[in-house]
């Protein structure tokens, strides 16, 4: 298990979310840099983690990266997959509001 899942999860560092993206597809990797762009430069509570390069990321939540797809771990903790997943994060970014 890696440190920064569960420090998240335990709250601390304060995160408002950790977006998690396989780069290794160019789609994902396409729609993260996109919503990374979208994000005010100055918002320092978003986590950015790339399954391709840290696999075991999700290992807490018993998924590994060939669960596949985007997947969000909100303010309180709880992963949302999917279209769920881009929900949560579309409420952080203006103009996807």
């Amino acid at each position: 298990m890696t440190r920064f899942v569960t420090d998240l999860v335990k709250g601390y560092p304060q995160m408002g979310l950790a977006v998690f993206f396989d780069g290794a597809s160019p789609e994902q990797a396409a729609r993260a840099a996109r919503y990374r762009r979208a994000l005010h430069p100055a918002r320092r509570d978003v986590l950015w983690r790339d399954l391709a390069r840290y696999p075991e990321a999700l290992s807490l939540f018993g998924l590994g990266r060939a669960a596949g797809g985007f997947a969000v771990v909100d303010r309180l903790g709880r992963l949302r997959i999917g279209l769920d997943a881009r929900v949560a994060l579309w409420r952080e970014l203006p103009g996807y509001r």
